[in-house]
């Protein structure tokens, strides 16, 4: 059974073996989030875990995490491959073309819209870091919680304003 002590401990000794660990299989930022999973599961899981083994027991949940996350971008992967190879000639597409012939002034309107899906906090923390330029520390500062947080909480919403993005420029004509 492991204290809160304990766990901080295990995270300040193990955090950067374990991301550099998932790095190796994986782009930064996933390796972040699993690193992340990682210590939360660590927390979780601290009733049931004994002292003994612990770097073995981290390193066996970043192993399948690691694993599943990369099992998850393969299947993305695919899933836009065959994207690109299917019919396109339905598809509206925001284009080169598209741009020049007078649609670039809906881009900003576009990219309001897309922030009015986000949360606030998330809207901050892209004013923070993609309009003001701050640095991660210093937006860490600002909002009291740590650089990796905020790498993490980055990465979610640029998850997201993709996903916002593909919906709203990449859409089928109606017959």
């Amino acid at each position: 059974m492991l204290d809160m002590q304990q766990i901080a401990q295990y995270a300040e000794q193990y955090y950067n073996d374990i991301l550099h660990f998932c790095a190796q299989k994986l782009p930064v930022q996933d390796a972040e989030d699993v690193t992340q999973d990682v210590f939360l599961l660590l927390q979780h899981k601290a009733g049931e875990l004994e002292e003994k083994n612990i770097r073995a027991w981290l390193y066996g949940v970043a192993a399948r995490k690691t694993f599943e996350k990369y099992r998850e971008n393969q299947k993305n992967a695919r899933r836009l491959t065959d994207l690109d190879e299917a019919d396109t000639s339905e598809a509206v597409v925001l284009s080169d073309e598209n741009i020049q012939t007078g649609q670039a002034s809906d881009i900003e309107q576009l990219k309001n819209v897309i922030l009015t899906k986000l949360s606030e906090a998330e809207r901050e923390l892209y004013k923070l870091v993609h309009v003001d330029k701050e640095k991660y520390a210093a937006v860490a500062q600002k909002l009291n919680i740590t650089s990796k947080a905020v790498s993490v909480r980055v990465s979610r919403m640029r998850d997201k304003i993709k996903n916002y993005t593909s919906d709203l420029f990449i859409s089928t004509k109606e017959d």
